[in-house]
């Protein structure tokens, strides 16, 4: 059975059998990009972390920033960091987040010694930045990615009030 998740009250994801929504301590160490607000999910089984975030347009900004620009920026930041993890910049890519177009790339590194595999994504919605990203082991890609788009194609927007 499938549970679903709601963040910012905007946002609606499966969450598949296996996943579980992580308390604060669990989420302790865990950085969101732009110190924005969010939320992990978790399969400890299949090795598989999702995060979800949002930062709040506000001004001009609103008007000038788009989702592939915001995914551009949020690339630069991860990239530099995570060259001592080796990181390697797969490309940039679109997806549908249930209705709605993300920009983003896809990237591995290596942790602890295992290679690893992430996408990140951005979809601009309203006045608001919303990050949705995949942590997974690199050996696991095909399986995780399986789980990774049904749970982007799945997403419900709630209607702008």
């Amino acid at each position: 059975m499938t549970n679903m998740f709601v963040f910012d009250d905007k946002l609606t994801l499966p969450c598949p059998d296996g996943f579980h929504v992580m308390d604060e301590t669990e989420q302790s160490g865990i950085r969101f990009f732009g110190d924005s607000p969010g939320r992990c999910l978790s399969d400890p089984e299949r090795h598989i972390l999702i995060s979800v975030g949002r930062k709040t347009l506000g001004g001009l900004s609103t008007l000038l920033i788009n989702a592939k620009d915001a995914a551009k920026r949020m690339e630069a930041s991860i990239r530099k960091p995570m060259l001592e993890y080796g990181y390697r910049l797969n490309g940039f890519a679109a997806k549908s987040v249930g209705s709605e177009r993300a920009e983003g790339f896809s990237y591995e590194y290596e942790s602890q010694g295992t290679g690893m595999y992430g996408e990140s994504y951005v979809v601009k919605r309203d006045k608001a930045l919303y990050y949705l990203n995949l942590y997974a082991r690199k050996e696991q890609r095909p399986e995780s990615l399986e789980v990774w788009t049904t749970i982007l194609s799945s997403a419900k927007w709630s209607e702008t009030l």
